[in-house]
């Protein structure tokens, strides 16, 4: 059946978000078959055998054209099955529009000569298994409740991971995937952060330094590492990067490092 989740939605003052869901749930239990992106040709059969055809072109004129038509295009298949159909070649053939052709097919199948099933790209909703009263649909309640419960876990891990100060950003990936992790990063803002807190002295003093020679000349990072010769080379980096996010030094378009303008004024 095709169905249109917001039109059903409207219907029954539902949420989307939630009969989405709720069908997915129903999917996954093999009560119903949601498909989301389905798509089905036109489909055409002839009602009537060749003599009751012939006789019906004979007395309609207005229609004997477009029945041969459908014929030299399809075949006797017509009268076997139901055959897929494209309304735009049928239109170019007869000289008409896609539109004219859909209502003369649709006029057809209202006289009985043809079962017309125009084509279907809305999502369909498939019922697996016979009627079921809604109040004993065979779910496993359980399984769905272990399956909320985890998903909920997830989305608990991902909220620590975002707020998280204290622990390295990888350290906490690879625990959640229960992978031993014994150095952390140093690559993180955790990790950044917590090294910048235990050599904030160090730190400043990078900074100066870095300011102090590119107000004279601008150079790449590693002569300018070259230059300063520091320690600390991971804090170096770090130092470098706070100053660019900061706008006290750039990149020019050689990627050379220089003192911007808000950096000359410091």
């Amino acid at each position: 059946y095709g169905f249109d989740i917001h039109k059903f939605c409207d219907r029954f003052s539902l949420n989307p978000i939630e009969v989405y869901n709720a069908l997915k749930k129903l999917e996954e239990e093999g009560i119903v078959q949601f498909n989301e992106s389905f798509y089905s040709p036109s489909l055409l059969h002839f009602e009537v055998d060749h003599g009751a055809l012939y006789q019906f072109q004979v007395a309609n004129a207005k229609f004997d054209e477009p029945l041969k038509m459908l014929l030299r295009l399809y075949g006797g298949e017509l009268f076997s099955g139901f055959v897929k159909i494209n309304e735009p070649n049928i239109a170019r053939a007869l000289q008409t529009t896609p539109a004219e052709t859909v209502a003369m097919l649709k006029h057809l199948a209202d006289l009985g000569i043809v079962s017309y099933m125009p084509v279907k790209d809305e999502p369909q909703v498939t019922f697996v298994m016979p009627r079921q009263d809604a109040d004993k649909l065979p779910v496993d309640r359980g399984r769905l409740e272990q399956r909320r419960l985890l998903i909920l876990g997830k989305l608990k891990a991902m909220i620590g991971y975002t707020v998280s100060t204290h622990q390295c950003r990888m350290q906490m990936i690879q625990d959640y995937f229960n992978e031993v992790s014994t150095h952390p990063c140093n690559i993180c803002d955790v990790c950044i952060g917590k090294r910048k807190k235990d050599n904030l002295t160090a730190f400043k003093k990078i900074k100066t330094e870095v300011l102090n020679v590119l107000l004279n000349e601008s150079m790449h990072i590693e002569k300018l590492e070259e230059r300063l010769a520091p320690r600390d080379t991971e804090l170096f980096i770090d130092a470098v990067r706070e100053m660019v996010d900061e706008g006290t030094i750039e990149y020019d378009q050689a990627w050379r490092l220089k003192a911007s303008g808000a950096g000359r004024k410091l």
